[in-house]
């Protein structure tokens, strides 16, 4: 065989491998598994304050890549419009920075979904939240309590101040 087409079949072998996802993502391992959660979602110019229980399922996707989210309220005589839906929490080895993106049951999409990552306990995730009422400027805080459980504050920057939207407390969910 021919040095050139030896050199060539390296090449392409090299340039086609699959890539390894970025070690910071183990940062985001706390969060997987199955959790429950309960709490308040505040009140905004679009709901009243209410109690709030929900599901969520947060797993490593896509060869390791993601982190995904699927989180599902309780439907309640208190909470008759439950909130749902999909997170994505992945490394960007271009900004050094975690990004993502969230979709949800009223067709709201916060994206782009940016954070530094873990400090200490505490993970904060800056977006832009597009919703019917328009868009703005998103916080979210996860605080890791303990092996089993995790709190959350949500927080929206509307005419000029941040406002908390939701807080919960999760309790990761064994099935023994």
């Amino acid at each position: 065989m021919k040095l050139s087409v030896l050199l060539a079949a390296c090449v392409a072998a090299t340039a086609f491998a699959q890539p390894a996802p970025s070690p910071k993502l183990n940062q985001l391992e706390p969060f997987l598994g199955l959790w429950r959660c309960s709490g308040t979602a505040f009140t905004t110019p679009l709901s009243k304050e209410h109690k709030t229980r929900a599901w969520i399922h947060v797993t490593s996707e896509l060869n390791g890549f993601w982190v995904d989210s699927e989180f599902s309220e309780d439907r309640t005589s208190e909470n008759p419009h439950p909130n749902a839906g999909k997170v994505h929490w992945g490394f960007d080895e271009t900004t050094q920075k975690f990004t993502g993106a969230a979709v949800d049951n009223n067709g709201g999409l916060n994206t782009p979904l940016e954070s530094d990552g873990m400090q200490g306990d505490t993970i904060v995730w800056r977006g832009t939240a597009h919703t019917a009422a328009g868009a703005f400027a998103t916080r979210d805080t996860f605080t890791r309590k303990s092996s089993t459980e995790i709190a959350h504050t949500g927080e929206a920057f509307l005419n000029g101040v941040w406002i908390k939207l939701d807080e919960e407390s999760c309790r990761k969910f064994h099935f023994f």
